[in-house]
């Protein structure tokens, strides 16, 4: 007869000259004693197609998750249990779980749970959840990429509703502003995080976010990328989510908000500017931020405004929520802060700052403005008051003046 072989004993079954028992049998025999990875695998294959439930199956398919020397085979294994023995297979993922020396082999068994436990029974599924939810918890917390990557898969998007609420118990944002940042070029990466995690959060995690000093660096990070993108579709969509959290801020959110400001880092200061929360500060407030000498406000605006690091005026988009900031500053509550700002640049940037918006009011339409500062129609004029305002006091550009 030739040696046996998984296809040929199931060419045999298929044709009807044996039965389900004896092809399980002679599956798990050949399983047990053969030294090839890829003949154990088609194994366990054809067992996952037509294995069935019997007790002596479950016993093998355990020892084989728990001894063999290839992940792979372990791993098809279980998600043989897991498809045909899903309640005793509870104890067995658990154990996988928190004993297991390999993360990678960690990983994959939890890609294993996402794309196989949605079919279970709704209790049963759950159980099974819990598990997942626990370890990718803990990628984002440890900020771990590369198992993310492993994890990744088209279940993610398949989903139950409300799955991924779980998210908000998320204490560490840093984790998942890494994956995103790592992933950029990745748009179905991307598009997942934007819908099924930022959603998660609400203003006041966002806000708690700010306290971590990491956290407004990444996210700079990645609305710089996507600002330099051709169309920047994907920074509007990003910028619109946090502008509208801006919109709604209660009293104490803003005053957190305050509180945070008075550290050193700028990134803070630029995120915000970005996403225009100041738009919707109370006046009081605002007043505050720029006349309280401990938030040294000049000093740090004019660093963010003047920094290449920050791009406020190479990238466009940043630009405008700038002018919109410094308008609001000039009508609303003292015209000499620009005074006071302009102290704080060198007349080189002087210069160049009274260019930039030299360029902004004599704009046509065949220079390049961002999608944002050609639908506000008032944006030229507010840059044309603040440059008019400016020449009056610095007398650098006596050229731009006689052209105003």
């Amino acid at each position: 007869m030739g040696k046996q072989t998984p296809s040929k004993i199931y060419k045999l079954y298929k044709q009807k000259k044996i039965n389900q028992i004896r092809l399980i049998e002679d599956l798990l025999i050949i399983c047990e004693h053969s030294e090839s990875k890829s003949t154990r695998l088609e194994c366990l294959e054809i067992i996952d197609l037509e294995g069935g439930r019997a007790e002596n199956l479950f016993k093998s398919l355990e020892e084989i998750a728990l001894s063999d020397t290839d992940k792979d085979v372990r791993i098809k294994a279980t998600e043989c249990i897991i498809k045909n023995f899903p309640e005793k297979g509870l104890f067995l993922v658990k154990y996988l779980i928190e004993q297991s020396i390999s993360i990678e082999f960690v990983i994959r068994l939890c890609k294993v749970i996402g794309e196989t436990a949605f079919t279970l029974k709704k209790g049963l599924s759950n159980d099974y959840f819990n598990y997942l939810k626990q370890v990718i918890l803990r990628i984002f917390e440890l900020e771990d990429t590369s198992s993310f990557e492993l994890l990744w898969g088209s279940w993610f998007s398949n989903t139950p509703h409300n799955f991924w609420q779980f998210i908000s118990n998320l204490e560490n944002p840093i984790g998942f502003l890494e994956i995103l940042e790592s992933n950029l070029d990745n748009e179905e990466i991307f598009s997942w995080i934007y819908n099924s995690i930022f959603t998660q959060f609400n203003t006041t995690h966002w806000i708690f976010f700010f306290n971590n000093p990491k956290f407004s660096g990444h996210l700079f990070n990645i609305i710089k990328y996507l600002e330099e993108e051709n169309p920047p579709q994907r920074f509007f969509q990003l910028s619109e989510f946090f502008m509208n959290i801006g919109k709604v801020l209660t009293n104490g959110q803003q005053d957190r908000i305050l509180e945070i400001l008075r550290k050193n880092n700028l990134f803070d200061l630029t995120i915000l500017l970005v996403f225009n929360w100041f738009e919707h500060f109370e006046k009081d407030k605002l007043r505050d931020l720029i006349k309280d000498p401990n938030y040294n406000f000049n000093v740090k605006l004019s660093e963010v405004i003047r920094s290449d690091r920050f791009g406020f005026l190479t990238h466009l988009n940043f630009t405008y929520y700038i002018i919109r900031f410094l308008y609001r500053i000039y009508e609303e509550f003292d015209k000499s802060y620009l005074n006071q700002l302009f102290d704080h640049f060198n007349l080189e940037f002087r210069d160049i700052f009274l260019s930039k918006l030299f360029e902004i009011v004599n704009s046509s339409e065949n220079v390049q403005l961002s999608i944002r500062m050609k639908l506000d129609k008032n944006y030229r004029i507010l840059a044309y008051r603040l440059l008019k305002y400016l020449l009056e006091y610095y007398d650098l550009k006596k050229n731009l003046y006689n052209q105003l």
